[in-house]
C-alpha cells in the first residue's frame, strides 16, 4: 500500500511539473501577443516600412508612415472618403481618405494578417525585389 501511495505522489509530481511547463510555455506564447495580436509581426512590419522609406527617393514613400499609407491606399484599407473642392481652387476636386487602423485596439490579427500579406508584396514591388528578399532584410 505504501508503494502505491508513493507511486501516486510521484505521478502527481509529474503532473504538476508538466502543468508548470505548460503554464510556462503558455506565458511565453502570451507574451508575444497583445489583445490577440502578434507583437513581433507588428514590429517587423514597421521595420519593413522603414526599410522601404530609407531606400526610395519618392517623396510619397520617404517615411514609414507614408509607406504604410500608400499600402493602405493600394489595398483599399479605407474606412471612408469624401470629395471636396478647395475654395481657392474651384476647378480642382480633392479627396480626403480616412484609413482603417492597424493598431492593436482596432484591428484583429486576422485582418492584420491579410493587410500584412498584401502590404509586403507592395513594399517589395516598390523596391524592385521579391517578398522573400524583403522578409530576409
Amino acid at each position: 500500500m505504501k508503494d502505491l501511495n508513493l507511486i501516486n505522489r510521484l505521478e502527481t509530481i509529474k503532473v504538476i511539473e508538466n502543468k508548470t511547463d505548460m503554464i510556462s510555455s503558455l506565458n511565453d506564447l502570451i507574451s508575444n501577443y497583445s489583445n490577440g495580436r502578434d507583437t513581433k509581426q507588428h514590429r517587423q512590419f514597421w521595420k519593413f516600412a522603414q526599410n522601404v522609406a530609407e531606400n526610395t527617393d519618392d517623396d510619397d514613400w520617404n517615411t514609414a508612415e507614408k509607406v504604410v499609407n500608400q499600402c493602405k491606399i493600394e489595398l483599399r484599407f479605407i474606412d471612408s472618403f469624401f470629395f471636396y473642392v478647395n475654395p481657392n481652387k474651384p476647378d480642382t476636386q480633392n479627396i480626403q481618405l480616412q484609413f482603417k487602423s492597424i493598431s492593436f485596439e482596432k484591428c484583429s490579427q486576422v485582418n492584420f494578417d491579410v493587410f500584412f500579406d498584401g502590404a509586403i508584396k507592395i513594399m517589395a514591388l516598390k523596391l524592385g525585389i521579391t517578398t522573400q528578399e524583403l522578409l530576409r532584410g
